[in-house]
């Protein structure tokens, strides 16, 4: 007689497979992505293309250190003649390149270079003797820079102490009705009148303090 074989061992049943992940970023990794993005173009459009009053800002600290660079050459001319200030800004030009002519004209200065060239968008007076050290010797010859957005009413100056100083206009007219600097806004009266290429030879009178 045939022996059959022996039936099959019962095949258990099986484990049904995870469902099959889609290939691709996680979502962390996704959101990484898009706030990175998202800084790097702030960052762009701020240093790339940046805003009107940043600009404008920037002209501002440009004229700051013009005057810083002023000050300075005033102080090397005052080492070398006996503590005197220098008579205009032209002896500061012929003294050894102490002041560089590009110095002379503030960044926010929309005079065309053909009428600035050579020229100066500061109005200097030199003090007189033992003139008070907050006395005002220079300064931007109209408010040019903004203090507040929209507006352009501030200027930088100059004291006989050599430090510079920003203002707005309210608060450099009244700086003007000071004692010590009565005479310095007699003559800026008349030095808003001169050229720019005047501004650097002219050299105030003495002994004319209203």
């Amino acid at each position: 007689m045939t022996q059959l074989p022996p039936f099959p061992p019962p095949i258990p049943p099986q484990t049904p497979l995870p469902p099959e992940r889609k290939k691709g970023l996680p979502t962390g990794g996704l959101l990484l992505i898009v706030l990175g993005a998202t800084v790097f173009l702030v960052l762009a459009s701020t240093f790339l293309f940046p805003r009107p009053h940043n600009r404008e800002m920037a002209k501002a600290a440009g004229c700051f250190m013009n005057l810083v660079q002023m000050g300075r050459a005033i102080a090397i001319y005052q080492a070398e003649n006996d503590d005197q200030f220098p008579p205009n800004l032209d002896v500061l030009l012929d003294d050894d390149d102490a002041l560089s002519p590009r110095a002379l004209r503030c960044p926010a200065d929309s005079t065309p270079d053909a009428q600035l060239n050579g020229g100066s968008s500061y109005f200097y007076c030199a003090p007189e003797d033992e003139a008070d050290s907050t006395t005002i010797i220079a300064c931007d010859v109209a408010p040019v820079h903004p203090r507040h957005r929209g507006s352009n009413n501030a200027r930088n100056y100059l004291r006989a102490d050599l430090s510079v100083h920003p203002c707005t206009e309210p608060e450099f007219q009244q700086l003007l009705q000071q004692p010590e600097n009565s005479r310095f806004a007699e003559e800026l009266a008349k030095g808003v009148n001169l050229t720019p290429q005047e501004r650097v030879t002219y050299i105030a009178p003495q002994g004319e303090t209203p």
